[in-house]
Order: C-alpha cells, then structure tokens, then sequence
C-alpha cells in the first residue's frame, strides 16, 4: 500500500499520524520518509510530497490558510495552494472516494515496515557521520603535509613570513599555492614609481602637433577647388539674352519638362504593382482540455467532430504511435464546401491573435481549466461562455459536475454502448456552434 492511502486510513480512523525525524509514521508497523511524492497532483505541476498533505490535515481544524502558510513556511514544509486545499482535505476525510486530482498512473513506492524505515535512517545517519569524519581527517591531514613545507622553507623577511604563516595556518590549499608564487609588482608598487613621466607628455604633445599640421596642409591645398566647386556650373539653356527674348513672346520654357514629368509619374503609377497587403489566419480555434481522463482531447476529438463517433481516450491513443500532437485539424464538410477547425488543450504559448480566433472549448468541469485564459480572468465564466461556446461531453449513467449547472454551455450526452447514438450527439455540436457563430459575427472562415 502507498503513502497517501495509509496516512488517509490513519485520518478516516482518527488515529494521530507523529512525525519522527524525517520519517512519518503511519500506524504502528509502517513509516515512510517525509520527502516522498505521493498522487496527488499539484494544479501548478508536480505532486504533492506525503509531509505536506500531512501538515495540512494536522492544522486545517485550528488555523485560517493563512496562517497555515506561515507554519508551513517556518517548518520548511511544502505548503498546499488555496485551489488544491479543499480537494486534498474532502480525500483525505473521506468525504469522497476519489478525487480527479489523483494521478493513478504515477509511480509511488511500497511503504516499507516501521523497523525498515528507522533501519534505514540509522544508516543514512551513520553513512553522513563516516563522510564528515573522513572529510575532517583529509582535511587535518593536508594542514600537517603544509606545515611540514613550510618548515622546510628558508625564512623570509619579517612582514611577508608573518603574513605566509598567517594566511597557511587559514587555508592549507592557499599556503601550498603561495609558496610557489613570487611576486614583481603590485599596483601599489607601480604607482608608487620614481621614473618621470616626462618621456609620456613628450610623445602626446608630438602626436597633437602632427595631427594639427596635417589638418593645416589639407584646408590649404583644398582651397581652390572648394571654389570652384562652389562656382555655378555652365548651362547651355541658362542664358540672360534667351530668356529676355522668351519673356518678350510670352514662351514658357519649362512647359515641356513639366509635362513630361506628369506623363512620367503616371505610366509608373500604372506600372508599379501594388502592395501586397498582409494576410490574416481566419482559421477557428476550438480548445478540448489536456487531461488524460477528460471525455474529449487531442486524440479523440477528431473522431468524434468529423465521424460522428465516439473513442475513449485510452484507445484512441494507440492511433499517434509517436505520442500527443501539438494540434489536430478538424474538416468539416458541408455540399462542397470543406471548413478546418485548428483543435489545441495547450493555451500558455497563445497570442492576443489566437485567442481572437478561439470559437468554441470542451470544459471538464473544475473552473481551473480556464485559469490564465484572457477572457475568464476579465469577465468571469460568463464572459468567457459569451464569446467562446462551452461544450460538456459526459455519459448518460453519470452525474455531471457541479459548475455545469451554472455556466452557460451545452451539454452533449453520450453512450457506454449505443455508438449509433453518437452522431446525434456530434449533429448536436455543430448546430451549437453555427448558432454561436452567427451571434458573435467574428469574421473567422466558417
């Protein structure tokens, strides 16, 4: 038997679960180490270690989760989230048989007896005190081989022996590496130089004199043809007498390039194609959950969209050899027409784009699915069913959650062994979301 369902047996009987070192113990025969993962899953990934849900049932009575956090932060335990406090607290009280937070296909170890357990701690107790006496013994041993060196080495002028010996007797890795290194110079001793540094401002002030006299010699020999460069060029039709004359007889003459310049301007606007104007995905999104016991995911959804058919999620799985995808395209076809819908259950990598283009989602029941969705965090679920349609998929023999009741969604009910009826169920579907779509208006290809 597993941690976590000896330590609720502990808790439905009302027998106290102690804490014994690193090791919990569980009735009388068993005890497993605090650190251990039990099944249950945490909502922001990873599993809940057996100490933590223990230290949660041990003070849920008596203190706020507030004040239970502080604790668990004093007593370096793991802390359970507010979102997770009343599922682990209804398991473990048995006020439910299970929970969907419980992971089954997750590995736990076998809790081994009570004497294994504290057999095994002494070990790793005894273990840890055989490495610190060996680390203390190498370590005494090195400052020994040091202090022999230094012995053997020529004494040195007073300040610098005194600081040898010091700086030896604080670190036997730093004395070997000292007794090996000389030092020239510091940045004290360059510093504190006696040499002029009249050679220096020589060089700088040869250098600036150069650079100046070539400065000097380049405006000079530039002059000239800066001038000329600056004369008016010769222009054969820019002459006084030519102008007079065309003034006199009213002749204008730039009338030609002027209209040249038009006829121009326009052949290129004829010419020139246009811009090419930047494309928008109008492919719908529909969004199924990523939990392996939800009703619709990625690997059954297009069955059941496309077929009318519905496959259990365990089964459906062994037609994506290669494991999940990171999307399904679903086609529906109506006469001729044939219209994609992009299926996704990962939403953390989407953009303000995608969520634009989102229709439709399958919900499985806890509003935590939708927890860093856009549109839940601003309006709630009733913002969210009123511009995405909710879908429920459940079988007729079982109760639907308790959050359906309350959200605006539709529920599409299934059966464990009339597959007939599964295309009425999908029929269903998309008259739901075609009903949607002509409400909202959202310019997606539909």
């Amino acid at each position: 038997m597993d941690a976590l369902s000896l330590l609720r047996r502990e808790v439905i009987a009302g027998r106290p679960v102690k804490k014994q070192g690193d090791l919990l113990l569980l009735g009388n025969d068993h005890a497993t180490p605090c650190t251990v993962e039990t099944q249950f899953k945490q909502h922001t990934g990873g599993y809940y270690t057996i100490e933590a849900i223990w230290f949660l049932v041990q003070r849920a009575q008596s203190e706020s989760h507030g004040k239970y956090i502080l604790e668990a932060k004093k007593n370096n335990v793991p802390a359970v989230t507010r979102a997770d406090r009343n599922d682990v607290l209804s398991y473990m009280r048995g006020e439910v048989s299970e929970s969907e937070k419980i992971d089954k296909n997750a590995f736990t170890p076998s809790v081994p007896s009570r004497q294994e357990a504290e057999e095994a701690a002494r070990k790793r107790d005894a273990d840890a005190r055989d490495s610190e006496e060996a680390a203390a013994r190498k370590r005494v041993r090195e400052e020994h081989e040091a202090l022999q060196v230094l012995q053997k080495t020529p004494a040195r002028e007073s300040e610098g022996a005194a600081a040898v010996i010091t700086e030896a007797e604080r670190d036997a890795t730093t004395r070997r590496i000292m007794l090996d290194e000389v030092v020239y110079d510091s940045r004290n001793s360059i510093l504190r130089s006696k040499r002029p540094f009249d050679v220096v401002v020589s060089y700088v002030e040869a250098a600036r004199k150069k650079s100046g006299s070539s400065k000097t010699e380049e405006s000079g020999t530039g002059s000239a043809p800066k001038q000329r460069r600056n004369a008016p060029a010769y222009d054969r039709y820019d002459q006084p007498a030519a102008k007079a004359q065309g003034a006199e007889f009213g002749i204008d003459e730039t009338g030609a390039i002027k209209q040249r310049k038009k006829e121009v301007s326009a052949v290129s606007r004829i010419i020139s194609p246009p811009k090419p104007k930047l494309k928008t995905n109008r492919t719908p999104i529909i969004i199924v959950p990523s939990g392996m016991k939800d009703s619709i995911t990625l690997y059954n959804v297009r069955q059941y969209l496309e077929e009318g058919t519905f496959v259990e999620t365990q089964q459906a799985m062994k037609d994506f050899p290669e494991g999940k995808p990171p999307y399904v395209v679903v086609n529906r076809k109506r006469g001729n027409t044939t219209t994609m819908y992009k299926v996704v259950d990962a939403t953390m990598q989407m953009t303000p784009a995608h969520w634009d283009r989102v229709i439709a989602c399958f919900v499985a029941g806890p509003d935590w699915q939708f927890r860093r969705w856009p549109l839940f965090e601003e309006g709630g679920s009733a913002g969210l069913f009123s511009a995405v349609r909710g879908f429920y998929v459940y079988y007729d023999d079982q109760k639907p959650h308790q959050n359906v009741s309350k959200w605006d969604i539709t529920r599409l009910q299934i059966s464990r062994e009339k597959r007939h009826l599964d295309k009425t169920s999908s029929i269903k579907f998309w008259d739901a979301l075609d009903s949607h779509a002509r409400k909202i208006n959202s310019g997606l290809r539909l």
